[in-house]
C-alpha cells in the first residue's frame, strides 16, 4: 500500500466512493478542484480526475475548466472519468483524450478501473 492515487472529482460523493473502493490498496489523497491536481500532481503515482471539474482562483471564484487543462502538464500517469460524450460539442474530449492514458466513462465499472490502476502503476512505477 506504498503507492499513492489523487482522486479528484467536484462531487464529494463519487471521491468518496473511490477512495471506499481504492483504499484497501492504495493510499488516497481526495480532492475536488483543479488546484488539486497542481498541489498534488506531481507527488503521486496515479491521478484519477473527472473532466469537468471547477479551478478555485485567486479570488475564490470556481470556474469551471476541464481537467486536462492541467493534467497535460504532469507527467504522473492519468485515468480520466467522465459523464461526458465525445462529441457533444461541449468538450474537447476527442483531442483531450491524448492528454491522458485511460479514459473511463460514468458509470464506473470498478473492477476495470482496478484493472487499469494496476497495469498503469506496475508500468511506471515498477
Amino acid at each position: 500500500m506504498n503507492k499513492t492515487i489523487l482522486i479528484v472529482d467536484d462531487f464529494e460523493i463519487i471521491v468518496e466512493l473511490l477512495e471506499d473502493e481504492l483504499k484497501e490498496y492504495y493510499k488516497c489523497i481526495c480532492g475536488y478542484t483543479a488546484n488539486d491536481i497542481i498541489k498534488y500532481g506531481n507527488q503521486v503515482d496515479l491521478i484519477i480526475s473527472d473532466y469537468g471539474i471547477f479551478y478555485v482562483n485567486e479570488n475564490g471564484q470556481k470556474d469551471f475548466v476541464w481537467s486536462t487543462e492541467y493534467l497535460k502538464h504532469i507527467s504522473t500517469p492519468k485515468i480520466l472519468i467522465t459523464g461526458a460524450t465525445p462529441n457533444d460539442g461541449f468538450n474537447n474530449l476527442m483531442e483531450d483524450k491524448l492528454h491522458v492514458d485511460v479514459v473511463l466513462f460514468k458509470p464506473i465499472n470498478i473492477d476495470e478501473l482496478l484493472s487499469h490502476i494496476k497495469k498503469l502503476i506496475e508500468d511506471t512505477n515498477g
